[in-house]
């Protein structure tokens, strides 16, 4: 019984961190002031704003999928075995986007080059594990690109990875709308600090209901699972 309440008692604690960070999502929407798109551009640095408005964007489209996007980011991450240990190395990451907000009043430009609290809808995520045959043309200079989707990745010469997954996801805005959320910095939207940029294509309400109500019930069940895991320990004691 002392193993369960360690489980319950870390699931629990993991619920009520979660809990806190989706508080202080909602505190940080209520908190920024709410400016029109063509004012916030002139806001002084530093200062902590929200804008919705439709997104003005050169369309992309994802290297992986080809599918017409806003933002993108793409991801491979290799594997491989150390003894009993497995390892892993980011190989490649791509993160593409330029992207402002108007709600008719002026383009305030967003920062989403660093990436950020953003709406992404995962497009693909395939692996793909490479054979000894593989591993020795790539040692010789001689290996041929891994095939992910239309994206062609080359395993550097000298890799240790012979195991690899690629991720993409992409930003749309299907509902023509966006929400943005960040402090200003010369004109344009950013993160700041620990404080990431929040971008997405729900409403400041939804987002602000969906932040308060994740938070209530993280935190109350998270709370209850603490003292049951408590309760379960020391009643373990005892058998």
């Amino acid at each position: 019984m002392g193993a369960i309440a360690s489980i319950v008692t870390a699931i629990s604690i993991i619920a009520v961190i979660y809990g806190l960070f989706m508080r202080r999502k909602a505190s940080r929407i209520t908190k920024a002031d709410h400016m029109q798109s063509g004012a916030a551009a002139s806001a002084a640095n530093g200062k902590a704003v929200s804008v919705q408005g439709r997104p003005v964007a050169q369309p992309l489209v994802s290297p992986v999928t080809g599918t017409p996007c806003l933002y993108y980011e793409v991801e491979v991450e290799g594997f491989w075995k150390d003894g009993d240990t497995k390892k892993s190395k980011t190989y490649h990451e791509d993160k593409q986007g330029h992207v402002g907000v108007d709600d008719g009043s002026g383009v305030l430009p967003l920062d989403l080059a660093g990436g950020g609290d953003f709406d992404l809808k995962k497009t693909f995520e395939e692996k793909h594990k490479e054979g000894m045959f593989d591993d020795l043309k790539n040692a010789v200079g001689k290996g041929k690109p891994v095939i992910f989707g239309n994206f062609h990745f080359q395993n550097p010469v000298g890799s240790k990875a012979n195991e690899f997954v690629c991720t993409e996801k992409v930003f749309t805005a299907d509902g023509g709308a966006v929400y943005a959320n960040g402090y200003m910095k010369e004109g344009v939207l950013s993160g700041k600090a620990i404080f990431s940029l929040l971008v997405s294509d729900k409403s400041r309400e939804q987002l602000l209901d969906e932040a308060m109500g994740t938070a209530k019930k993280a935190l109350m069940g998270g709370g209850i699972g603490v003292g049951v895991g408590i309760l379960v320990g020391v009643i373990s004691n005892f058998l």
